[in-house]
C-alpha cells in the first residue's frame, strides 16, 4: 500500500487480496506499516504528522476496521508500526512545535 506507485489502494484490497494470501502461506500475524498519517506517501510510515489519526489515503476508519476485523477472522495477529522518532521535521506540518515552549 506504500511506495511512490501503490499496486493495492484501499485498506479493503488489502484486506480482500492480500490477507487471504498471508493465511494461505500460514503466517499468524501481520505488521501494517504506513498507517499513521504522513508528508509523504513514499515514506513507508516515517515522517508522520499525527501519531493521533490513521492515514485517510488508503480509506475510511471503517475500512482500516475491516481490515482488522477481516484478518482476525483468518486468525491473523495484527501489528500497527508506531515510529514515535520519525515525526515529520517540517515546521510547516505534523506535531512540529507541539510541546510548550519548543522553538519553531
Amino acid at each position: 500500500m506504500g511506495g511512490s506507485e501503490p499496486r493495492i489502494d484501499s485498506y479493503r484490497e488489502c484486506a480482500d487480496y492480500v490477507l487471504p494470501r498471508i493465511k494461505v502461506n500460514n503466517y499468524n500475524t501481520v505488521q501494517l506499516m504506513t498507517v499513521m498519517e504522513r508528508s509523504d506517501y513514499a515514506s513507508f510510515g516515517y515522517h508522520v504528522t499525527n501519531f493521533f489519526a490513521m492515514s485517510s489515503r488508503p480509506g475510511t476508519p471503517e475500512d482500516f476496521k475491516y481490515l482488522t476485523d477481516k484478518a482476525h477472522s483468518l486468525g491473523l495477529r495484527v501489528l500497527t508500526d508506531v515510529i514515535h522518532s520519525h515525526t515529520n521535521n517540517n515546521i510547516t506540518d505534523g506535531l512540529n512545535g507541539f510541546d510548550v515552549g519548543q522553538a519553531s
